[in-house]
């Protein structure tokens, strides 16, 4: 099996991309993913530094 896919960057990049992500998830009806995009978005701006929604993984790299 294959693990997740990985992105990385900084903080403010990664929440403003779950941001469009859960706009597109949404309008494909994918309420599922949108909703998902959202939630890692608000976790990545509460501090935690990795994230997964779906198949792919969020990593902050800018952190002190």
């Amino acid at each position: 099996m294959i693990g997740p896919m990985r992105t990385e960057g900084p903080r403010a990049d990664l929440v403003a991309k779950l941001h469009e992500l859960a706009e597109g998830w949404w309008h494909l009806g994918k309420d599922q993913l949108a909703d998902a995009s959202r939630a890692g978005a608000e976790r990545l701006q509460g501090g935690d530094t990795s994230i997964q929604v779906g198949h792919t993984e969020y990593v902050v790299t800018d952190e002190a």
